[in-house]
C-alpha cells in the first residue's frame, strides 16, 4: 500500500466559538460529526415509529385501519426515505468524520467547510422532504409541486451525502499519518473507505435518475411515467443487493469491537480487510432496476446468474468478516464482558448474514422458476413480495437499531465524554435483534404462502388508489403481519429507549465521566482525552492500526523486564 503526506500538510483548526452559534460555521469535524449523529438518531426514531404504525394498518385484510389509500403509500415510501436517506447513511458517516481522523492520526478531515455544508445540506434538504410528503407530493402523490419538490429535496439530501462521503474517503486515504498503510488501518475506517466509495460509485446512479425524473415531471410528464413512474426508477437503491453495501460500516463497527474486546489482534486482518472489501463491492446494486424494462428479466437464465452471485459474494463477504471477528473472539485468553457494544457487534454479524442468506435465497427460487424447475402461480415472483421488505427490516431497521446501540455505546466516552447506561444497552441490543427476527419472519413467511406484494399492484403494476380495501393483502398474511408488528414495536422501543438514554446520559448529564480507554481498545482515538481537544497534537506517530493496544503491551513487556 502507499504512504501519504504528512498530517502537517493540514493547518490547525482555527478557535471555535462554543455557543450553539459557532455550530452554524464550525470547521472542526468533531462538532460535525456530532451534529450528523444527533440529527441522524432523531430521524431514525422518527421513521421506524412511522414504519411501527405502517405495521398496524396491514394487521386487516379488509380495510385501512390508520391510514388511506394514498397516506399509506406515502408514508411507507416516507419512512423508506427517513431509515435510509435521513438515518442509517448519515449516521455511519457522521461517526466516520469524527472518528476517522482521529484514527487516521489527522488534525481535522480534508474538507471541513465541505463536511460543514454538507450537514446543513442534508439537514435542510430533509426537512424539505419531510414536508413535501406531508402536502401528498412524494411518488404516486396527487399534488404536482409537491412531487417536484420532493425530487428535488431527495437529490439534494443525495448530493450531500455524496460530499459527506468523500471527505471521509479522502481524509483516509490523503491525510493519514505517514507510516500507517491502508491496510493497517482499524476495521472501521476501512469499511468507512470501501463503504464510501460504494457511495459515490451508486448514489450519483439515483441522482441522475432523480434529475431525468424531476425534468420529465416538471415539464411535460412524457416518459418516466409521471407520478406513478417515480419508485420504479429509484427503487433499486432501497433493495438488496444496493442494501448490502449501506450495512458495511456497522459490519467495520462489529469487527473493530469484537477484536478489541479480545484483546488482541485479529488472527488474519486481512480476512477482515477483504471481507469488507467484497461485501462492498457486491453491494453495487445500481445496475440492477428490476422493475424497468431492461431490468425485468435480471434475475432470469444467465442473468439471474449474475445477479445471485452478488448475494452470493457478499454473503461470503460476511461470512469471511464474522468468521475471523468472532474467531479472534473466541481465541481470547479471557471471557470478554458481554457489553452493550459485544452484544451489539455479535448481533451485527447474524442480521447481516441472515439478510444476505434471505435475499440469495429469494432470488434462488426466482432464478429456478425462470429456468421451470418449479413454479409458484398465481403468486408473483418474490421480488416484487414482502421478501424484499424483509431484507430492508434485517439490513436497514435491524443493522440500524443495533449498529446505532453498538457504536455509540462505544464512541459515547469519545465523542460526549460520558459512559451511557450499560443496562440499557444490553435491552435495547436484545429487544432490536429479537424484533427484528420476528417482522423478518412474518413479512417472508406472508410473502411465501400468500404472496403479498409490498405495495399495492394492479397487473403487476402499483396502483395506490385501491380504495379502501386492502385488494393487496390476501387474509392468510393478516395473522403474519400481527408477528411482524410485534417485532417491529420491539425495534421501536429498542430506538426511543436509547434515545432516552441518550438525553439522560449526555443532555442531562447523569451519565459517568468518561475516562480516556474504558474498553482498553485498540485504535488510535482511545489515546486522547474523552472528549478529545480541537487541534490535537498528542498523538504518537502512529505506524499501526492498533496503538493503544501496542503501548499496553510495551508497558507490560517493561515490567516484566
Amino acid at each position: 500500500m502507499t504512504e501519504t503526506s504528512n498530517e502537517s500538510a493540514l493547518s490547525p483548526p482555527p478557535v471555535e466559538d462554543p455557543s450553539l452559534i459557532g455550530l452554524v460555521g464550525t470547521t472542526d469535524h468533531k462538532r460535525i460529526g456530532r451534529m450528523f449523529i444527533t440529527c441522524a438518531v432523531l430521524f431514525g426514531v422518527v421513521g421506524i415509529v412511522l414504519e411501527t404504525l405502517l405495521r398496524v394498518d396491514l394487521t386487516d385484510a379488509d380495510a385501512y385501519v390508520i391510514f388511506d389509500a394514498n397516506t399509506y403509500t406515502q408514508s411507507f415510501l416516507l419512512a423508506r426515505d427517513a431509515l435510509l436517506f435521513l438515518f442509517l447513511i448519515p449516521l455511519f458517516l457522521g461517526i466516520a468524520v469524527y472518528v476517522v481522523p482521529l484514527q487516521v492520526g489527522a488534525l481535522n478531515v480534508t474538507f471541513p467547510r465541505a463536511a460543514l455544508a454538507s450537514f446543513w445540506t442534508w439537514l435542510i434538504s430533509s426537512g424539505i422532504l419531510i414536508g413535501a410528503y406531508l402536502g401528498n407530493g412524494g411518488p404516486f402523490g396527487g399534488d404536482a409541486d409537491g412531487v417536484d419538490l420532493h425530487l428535488l429535496a431527495l437529490g439534494f439530501s443525495v448530493a450531500a451525502l455524496l460530499v459527506a462521503a468523500s471527505v471521509v474517503v479522502t481524509t483516509a486515504l490523503t491525510v493519514r499519518a505517514p507510516d500507517l498503510y491502508l491496510d493497517e488501518v482499524p476495521a472501521f475506517t476501512w469499511a468507512s473507505v470501501v463503504s464510501g466509495v460504494g457511495l459515490l460509485l451508486t448514489l450519483p446512479v439515483l441522482l441522475g435518475n432523480l434529475v431525468f425524473l424531476y425534468v420529465d415531471h416538471r415539464y411535460g410528464r412524457v416518459f418516466l411515467g409521471g407520478n406513478h413512474g417515480i419508485w420504479d426508477h429509484v427503487e433499486f437503491a432501497y433493495r438488496a443487493p444496493t442494501l448490502f453495501l449501506y450495512a458495511v460500516p456497522a459490519l467495520g463497527v462489529a469487527a473493530e469491537v469484537l477484536q478489541s474486546a479480545s484483546k488482541r489482534k485479529a488472527m488474519i486482518p486481512m480476512v477482515v480487510t477483504g471481507g469488507l472489501g467484497a461485501v462492498a463491492v457486491f453491494g453495487l446494486g445500481a445496475w440492477a432496476q428490476l422493475n424497468l424494462a431492461e431490468g425485468a428479466d435480471v434475475t432470469n437464465g444467465w442473468p439471474g446468474i449474475v445477479y445471485l452471485g452478488m448475494f452470493l459474494g457478499a454473503l461470503l463477504g460476511v461470512l469471511m468478516v464474522a468468521a475471523m471477528s468472532l474467531g479472534t473472539l473466541g481465541s481470547s485468553k479471557s471471557l470478554p464482558s458481554l457489553s452493550a457494544p459485544v452484544l451489539a457487534g455479535v448481533a451485527t454479524m447474524v442480521l447481516v448474514l441472515l439478510g444476505a442468506a434471505q435475499g440469495a435465497a429469494g432470488v434462488f427460487l426466482d432464478w429456478a422458476e425462470s429456468l421451470d424447475w418449479w413454479s409458484t402461480d398465481p403468486v408473483p415472483a418474490l421480488r416484487d413480495t414482502t421478501w424484499s421488505s424483509a431484507q430492508f427490516q434485517i439490513l436497514v431497521m435491524g443493522v440500524g437499531v443495533v449498529g446505532m446501540v453498538g457504536s455509540l455505546s462505544w464512541w459515547a466516552p469519545k465523542i460526549w465524554g460520558r459512559s451511557l447506561n450499560g443496562v440499557v444497552g444490553r435491552l435495547c441490543v436484545g429487544l432490536a435483534f429479537l424484533g427484528t427476527l420476528l417482522a423478518a419472519a412474518g413479512t417472508s413467511v406472508a410473502a411465501v404462502v400468500s404472496g403479498q406484494a409490498e405495495l399495492p399492484r394492479v397487473d403487476g403494476a402499483i396502483d395506490p388508489q385501491l380504495g379502501g380495501i386492502y385488494g393487496f393483502l390476501p387474509d392468510a398474511s393478516s395473522g403474519l403481519n400481527v408477528l411482524s408488528l410485534v417485532g417491529t414495536v420491539a425495534i421501536a422501543l429498542a430506538a426511543v429507549l436509547f434515545l432516552l438514554d441518550l438525553i439522560a446520559s449526555v443532555v442531562a448529564g447523569r451519565g459517568g465521566d468518561a475516562e480516556g480507554d474504558p474498553w482498553e481498545a485498540q485504535s488510535a482515538e482511545w489515546l486522547l482525552d474523552s472528549p478529545p481537544a480541537a487541534g490535537r497534537s498528542d498523538l504518537p506517530d502512529l505506524t499501526s492500526g492498533t496503538p493503544a493496544l501496542d503501548a499496553r503491551g510495551a508497558d507490560i513487556e517493561e515490567a516484566t523486564v
